[in-house]
């Protein structure tokens, strides 16, 4: 997985506009409202993120972050 991504649209404002790295995808076909994303942001901490609140970052984006 390892994919660039922000995250958005949470009721946590300090979590909004923050990116990181989603490294698994935890799914429970039984009850898909507790689907998450295993984000581990560039802060070091790591979330589990509703896959609604999380988008992929451009490959542009992610490039320009590197330089």
């Amino acid at each position: 997985m390892d994919k660039r991504v922000e995250i958005h649209g949470t009721s946590r404002a300090d979590m909004n506009g923050k990116r990181g790295v989603a490294t698994d995808f935890h799914s429970y076909p039984a009850d898909r409202t507790k689907d998450r994303y295993s984000v581990h942001l560039d802060s070091g901490e790591a979330f589990k993120v509703k896959p609604a609140n999380v988008r992929a970052v451009s490959a542009a984006a992610a490039q320009e972050e590197g330089a």
